[in-house]
């Protein structure tokens, strides 16, 4: 988990710090890495840890050791689970429910903690 969100604060530290310096066919990617960066702190966060100059402020260790901090107060890191199915049918319904919005406060959201599909 920590590593994730190094990557996504590097992303988006990288973009917004360093944007007049990156060439054109960069430029895109690094814009849309950015966008994925904070879609995922808005998912996580909910409204906390995501002002820009927060992030945009302080270094990415300190950025990362608050947010893992605020998933273990939120138990997120409870909720990491492993799981194998039989068919593509069962692995379909299961992602569908863990991307899900869910109306339920006490559902933890996971799409953000997904790390890898195979």
């Amino acid at each position: 988990m920590r590593d994730q969100l190094e990557d996504l604060v590097d992303s988006y530290q990288h973009f917004h710090l360093h944007e007049d310096e990156l060439d054109s066919g960069d430029e895109i990617p690094a814009e849309n890495a950015a966008k994925l960066a904070m879609d995922v702190f808005k998912v996580l966060f909910t409204g906390r840890l995501i002002n820009p100059e927060y992030l945009l402020g302080r270094s990415q260790e300190r950025i990362v050791d608050r947010m893992m901090s605020e998933i273990q107060t939120q138990g997120y890191l409870n909720a990491i689970e492993e799981a194998t199915f039989n068919s593509s049918a069962e692995c379909s319904n299961a992602l569908l429910g863990l991307t899900s919005e869910s109306s339920s406060t006490d559902r933890t959201i996971r799409w953000p903690l997904i790390r890898k599909i195979k």
